[in-house]
Protein backbone atom coordinates (compact mmCIF):
# COMPACT_ATOMS: atom_id res chain seq x y z
CA UNK A 1 0.00 0.00 0.00
CA UNK A 2 2.86 2.30 1.08
CA UNK A 3 4.70 1.80 -2.16
CA UNK A 4 1.36 2.63 -4.36
CA UNK A 5 1.15 5.81 -2.55
CA UNK A 6 4.96 6.35 -3.06
CA UNK A 7 4.54 5.72 -6.91
CA UNK A 8 1.15 7.96 -7.13
CA UNK A 9 2.64 11.02 -5.51
CA UNK A 10 6.17 10.43 -7.83
CA UNK A 11 3.72 10.50 -10.52
CA UNK A 12 2.01 13.94 -9.59
CA UNK A 13 5.55 15.37 -8.71
CA UNK A 14 6.79 14.74 -11.49
CA UNK A 15 3.52 16.55 -13.51
CA UNK A 16 4.14 19.06 -11.70
CA UNK A 17 7.45 19.78 -12.16
CA UNK A 18 7.16 19.22 -15.89
CA UNK A 19 4.69 21.61 -16.00
CA UNK A 20 6.47 24.22 -13.88
CA UNK A 21 9.72 23.91 -16.08
CA UNK A 22 7.22 25.09 -19.56
CA UNK A 23 6.24 28.09 -17.65
CA UNK A 24 9.63 29.19 -16.41
CA UNK A 25 10.54 28.90 -20.35
CA UNK A 26 8.11 31.10 -21.39
CA UNK A 27 9.28 33.41 -18.36
CA UNK A 28 13.10 33.46 -20.30
CA UNK A 29 11.81 34.52 -23.29
CA UNK A 30 12.04 37.99 -21.93
CA UNK A 31 16.34 37.41 -21.90
CA UNK A 32 17.85 40.05 -24.13
CA UNK A 33 21.49 40.90 -24.73
CA UNK A 34 21.55 44.07 -23.97
CA UNK A 35 25.01 44.36 -22.66
CA UNK A 36 26.34 43.90 -25.89
CA UNK A 37 24.89 46.74 -27.78
CA UNK A 38 26.60 50.28 -27.56
CA UNK A 39 24.84 53.01 -25.25
CA UNK A 40 21.73 54.05 -27.01
CA UNK A 41 21.01 51.19 -29.50
CA UNK A 42 18.02 48.34 -28.44
CA UNK A 43 18.81 44.92 -28.42
CA UNK A 44 16.50 43.04 -30.99
CA UNK A 45 14.23 40.78 -29.15
CA UNK A 46 15.13 36.83 -28.19
CA UNK A 47 12.95 35.41 -31.08
CA UNK A 48 15.82 36.96 -33.24
CA UNK A 49 17.91 34.41 -34.39
CA UNK A 50 21.02 37.18 -34.99
CA UNK A 51 22.35 39.34 -32.35
CA UNK A 52 21.03 42.18 -33.84
CA UNK A 53 21.41 46.05 -32.08
CA UNK A 54 18.68 48.81 -33.60
CA UNK A 55 17.97 52.58 -33.09
CA UNK A 56 16.21 55.12 -34.77
CA UNK A 57 17.24 58.50 -35.86
CA UNK A 58 15.88 61.41 -34.38
CA UNK A 59 15.88 63.43 -37.87
CA UNK A 60 14.44 62.92 -41.29
CA UNK A 61 16.33 62.41 -44.07
CA UNK A 62 15.98 60.92 -47.44
CA UNK A 63 16.45 57.47 -48.24
CA UNK A 64 19.79 57.97 -50.10
CA UNK A 65 21.62 59.75 -47.19
CA UNK A 66 20.54 56.47 -44.64
CA UNK A 67 23.53 54.82 -45.37
CA UNK A 68 26.09 57.88 -44.18
CA UNK A 69 24.02 58.68 -41.23
CA UNK A 70 23.94 55.11 -40.00
CA UNK A 71 27.70 55.14 -40.29
CA UNK A 72 28.05 58.56 -38.05
CA UNK A 73 26.27 56.35 -35.37
CA UNK A 74 28.54 53.84 -35.69
CA UNK A 75 31.10 52.49 -38.12
CA UNK A 76 29.97 48.60 -37.74
CA UNK A 77 25.89 50.34 -38.65
CA UNK A 78 24.31 49.77 -41.71
CA UNK A 79 20.63 50.35 -42.89
CA UNK A 80 18.21 48.31 -41.06
CA UNK A 81 17.58 45.16 -42.94
CA UNK A 82 14.66 42.72 -41.72
CA UNK A 83 14.95 39.33 -43.79
CA UNK A 84 12.27 37.82 -40.99
CA UNK A 85 9.14 38.46 -39.95
CA UNK A 86 10.37 38.66 -36.46
CA UNK A 87 13.02 41.11 -37.87
CA UNK A 88 10.44 43.45 -39.46
CA UNK A 89 8.53 43.38 -36.04
CA UNK A 90 11.96 44.58 -34.18
CA UNK A 91 12.39 47.08 -36.90
CA UNK A 92 8.69 48.66 -37.42
CA UNK A 93 8.59 48.95 -33.82
CA UNK A 94 10.95 51.24 -33.29
CA UNK A 95 8.80 53.43 -34.66
CA UNK A 96 4.91 54.80 -33.32
CA UNK A 97 1.93 53.26 -34.40
CA UNK A 98 0.97 54.05 -38.03
CA UNK A 99 4.65 55.74 -38.29
CA UNK A 100 7.07 54.70 -41.49
CA UNK A 101 10.87 54.18 -41.44
CA UNK A 102 13.17 53.86 -44.37
CA UNK A 103 14.77 50.53 -44.42
CA UNK A 104 17.87 49.08 -46.28
CA UNK A 105 16.20 47.81 -49.47
CA UNK A 106 15.57 49.28 -52.57
CA UNK A 107 15.01 48.44 -56.36
CA UNK A 108 17.09 51.21 -57.86
CA UNK A 109 19.27 49.48 -60.02
CA UNK A 110 17.35 47.01 -61.49
CA UNK A 111 13.32 47.83 -61.23
CA UNK A 112 11.38 45.17 -59.62
CA UNK A 113 14.62 43.24 -58.30
CA UNK A 114 14.54 44.39 -54.51
CA UNK A 115 18.02 44.41 -53.29
CA UNK A 116 18.81 45.00 -49.13
CA UNK A 117 21.73 47.30 -48.70
CA UNK A 118 24.23 44.32 -48.44
CA UNK A 119 23.17 42.94 -51.80
CA UNK A 120 21.15 40.29 -50.59
CA UNK A 121 18.12 39.84 -52.44
CA UNK A 122 14.52 39.90 -50.83
CA UNK A 123 13.40 36.39 -50.78
CA UNK A 124 9.62 36.82 -49.98
CA UNK A 125 10.32 33.04 -49.22
CA UNK A 126 11.78 33.96 -46.08
CA UNK A 127 8.60 35.45 -44.55
CA UNK A 128 5.66 33.62 -43.12
CA UNK A 129 3.84 36.37 -44.38
CA UNK A 130 4.16 38.64 -47.40
CA UNK A 131 5.89 41.24 -46.44
CA UNK A 132 4.77 43.37 -48.68
CA UNK A 133 1.15 45.71 -47.84
CA UNK A 134 -1.59 45.38 -49.78
CA UNK A 135 -0.65 47.49 -53.38
CA UNK A 136 2.76 47.44 -53.38
CA UNK A 137 5.19 47.63 -54.96
CA UNK A 138 4.28 49.48 -58.03
CA UNK A 139 5.59 49.22 -60.95
CA UNK A 140 7.12 53.30 -60.98
CA UNK A 141 10.84 53.97 -61.84
CA UNK A 142 9.90 57.04 -59.71
CA UNK A 143 8.97 55.03 -56.59
CA UNK A 144 12.40 52.82 -55.60
CA UNK A 145 12.94 52.58 -52.03
CA UNK A 146 11.35 50.73 -49.27
CA UNK A 147 10.38 52.04 -46.16
CA UNK A 148 8.33 49.95 -43.01
CA UNK A 149 5.12 50.79 -41.60
CA UNK A 150 4.16 50.01 -37.99
CA UNK A 151 0.24 49.51 -38.63
CA UNK A 152 -0.78 48.35 -35.95
CA UNK A 153 -0.02 45.49 -33.28
CA UNK A 154 1.00 42.31 -35.46
CA UNK A 155 0.70 44.54 -38.34
CA UNK A 156 4.68 45.13 -40.02
CA UNK A 157 4.40 45.82 -43.70
CA UNK A 158 6.84 47.25 -46.80
CA UNK A 159 6.11 50.02 -48.91
CA UNK A 160 8.03 51.37 -51.61
CA UNK A 161 8.37 54.99 -51.90
CA UNK A 162 10.02 57.83 -53.84
CA UNK A 163 13.45 58.06 -52.53
CA UNK A 164 13.39 61.58 -51.85
CA UNK A 165 10.84 61.93 -49.24
CA UNK A 166 11.89 62.77 -45.59
CA UNK A 167 11.12 59.77 -42.95
CA UNK A 168 13.23 58.43 -39.52
CA UNK A 169 15.60 56.27 -40.52
CA UNK A 170 16.28 52.73 -38.36
CA UNK A 171 19.65 52.05 -37.86
CA UNK A 172 21.20 48.36 -37.21
CA UNK A 173 24.57 46.83 -36.28
CA UNK A 174 25.02 43.05 -36.66
CA UNK A 175 27.42 42.23 -33.62
CA UNK A 176 28.18 38.97 -35.36
CA UNK A 177 29.31 40.23 -38.96
CA UNK A 178 31.07 43.29 -36.98
CA UNK A 179 33.35 40.51 -35.47
CA UNK A 180 37.08 40.61 -36.30
CA UNK A 181 37.13 36.73 -36.20
CA UNK A 182 34.57 33.75 -36.03
CA UNK A 183 32.69 33.13 -32.90
CA UNK A 184 33.74 29.77 -33.25
CA UNK A 185 36.24 28.69 -30.73
CA UNK A 186 38.07 26.35 -32.98
CA UNK A 187 39.08 29.66 -35.22
CA UNK A 188 42.39 30.66 -34.32
CA UNK A 189 44.64 33.71 -34.98
CA UNK A 190 46.93 31.87 -37.46
CA UNK A 191 43.85 30.15 -39.48
CA UNK A 192 42.84 34.37 -39.75
CA UNK A 193 46.39 35.04 -40.80
CA UNK A 194 46.80 32.52 -43.26
CA UNK A 195 44.02 33.36 -45.27
CA UNK A 196 44.96 37.29 -45.29
CA UNK A 197 47.23 39.12 -47.55
CA UNK A 198 49.60 40.35 -45.18
CA UNK A 199 52.33 37.83 -44.49
CA UNK A 200 52.27 36.05 -41.60
CA UNK A 201 55.68 37.10 -40.23
CA UNK A 202 54.47 40.62 -40.18
CA UNK A 203 51.61 39.96 -37.77
CA UNK A 204 54.03 38.72 -35.15
CA UNK A 205 55.91 40.77 -32.69
CA UNK A 206 58.77 39.33 -31.55
CA UNK A 207 59.96 40.62 -28.08
CA UNK A 208 63.44 39.92 -28.96
CA UNK A 209 66.41 37.87 -31.42
CA UNK A 210 66.26 34.96 -29.24
CA UNK A 211 62.35 34.21 -28.88
CA UNK A 212 60.98 31.95 -31.68
CA UNK A 213 58.33 32.97 -33.59
CA UNK A 214 55.97 30.32 -33.16
CA UNK A 215 55.79 31.20 -29.68
CA UNK A 216 54.73 34.54 -30.59
CA UNK A 217 51.55 32.87 -32.72
CA UNK A 218 50.86 30.74 -30.18
CA UNK A 219 50.94 33.38 -27.11
CA UNK A 220 48.50 35.35 -29.89
CA UNK A 221 46.28 32.18 -29.93
CA UNK A 222 45.91 31.63 -26.52
CA UNK A 223 44.75 35.83 -26.25
CA UNK A 224 42.60 35.81 -29.22
CA UNK A 225 40.93 32.15 -28.70
CA UNK A 226 36.65 32.45 -27.60
CA UNK A 227 35.33 31.10 -25.51
CA UNK A 228 31.99 30.12 -27.20
CA UNK A 229 30.03 30.11 -23.60
CA UNK A 230 30.31 33.41 -22.79
CA UNK A 231 29.09 34.72 -25.92
CA UNK A 232 25.20 36.29 -26.02
CA UNK A 233 24.35 34.14 -29.01
CA UNK A 234 25.22 30.78 -26.78
CA UNK A 235 23.06 31.96 -23.73
CA UNK A 236 20.31 32.95 -26.30
CA UNK A 237 20.26 29.63 -27.61
CA UNK A 238 19.90 28.10 -23.91
CA UNK A 239 16.54 30.22 -24.02
CA UNK A 240 13.20 30.58 -25.07
CA UNK A 241 11.48 33.13 -26.95
CA UNK A 242 7.79 34.08 -25.55
CA UNK A 243 5.24 32.94 -26.82
CA UNK A 244 2.18 35.92 -26.64
CA UNK A 245 -0.55 34.36 -28.87
CA UNK A 246 -3.34 34.04 -27.07
CA UNK A 247 -4.20 30.23 -28.23
CA UNK A 248 -1.27 29.36 -26.41
CA UNK A 249 -2.42 31.46 -22.95
CA UNK A 250 -5.49 29.40 -23.21
CA UNK A 251 -3.84 26.15 -23.47
CA UNK A 252 -1.31 26.96 -20.99
CA UNK A 253 -4.44 27.96 -19.26
CA UNK A 254 -6.23 24.38 -19.87
CA UNK A 255 -3.13 22.47 -18.33
CA UNK A 256 -2.96 24.21 -15.42
CA UNK A 257 -7.02 23.17 -14.88
CA UNK A 258 -6.40 19.57 -16.10
CA UNK A 259 -2.90 19.05 -13.50
CA UNK A 260 -5.27 21.16 -10.82
CA UNK A 261 -8.06 18.67 -10.95
CA UNK A 262 -5.81 15.68 -11.68
CA UNK A 263 -4.26 16.57 -7.87
CA UNK A 264 -7.37 18.02 -6.58
CA UNK A 265 -9.19 14.15 -7.33
CA UNK A 266 -5.95 12.45 -5.60
CA UNK A 267 -6.01 14.75 -2.57
CA UNK A 268 -9.77 14.12 -2.55
CA UNK A 269 -9.55 10.45 -2.79
CA UNK A 270 -6.87 10.27 0.21
CA UNK A 271 -8.51 12.95 2.75
CA UNK A 272 -11.91 10.88 2.07
CA UNK A 273 -9.75 7.23 3.15
CA UNK A 274 -8.59 8.84 6.16
CA UNK A 275 -11.44 10.83 7.35
CA UNK A 276 -13.14 6.90 7.01
CA UNK A 277 -10.65 5.50 8.97
CA UNK A 278 -10.88 8.13 11.70
CA UNK A 279 -14.36 7.39 11.90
Amino acid sequence: MNNMKTKKWTIVLSVFGAFFRFCNAGAKGTVSYADDCPQGWAPAPISVQNEICFKTLNDTSKYNNGAKLCLEEDPRATMAMPKTDQEIKAVATKVLTGEYAWIGLDDRDDEGIFLFNDGDPLVLSDYRNNPWNSGSPVSDTNVNCVKVWYQKERSYKFIDENCSVKLNIVCQIDLFDASSFSSSAETTPSEYFSSASTPVASCCICRDNETPVVTSIDDIKEQLLIDKTTLSSFKRSKTSAEDIRISSRYIGLAGSVVIASVLGLIVSLDAFKFLKRCR
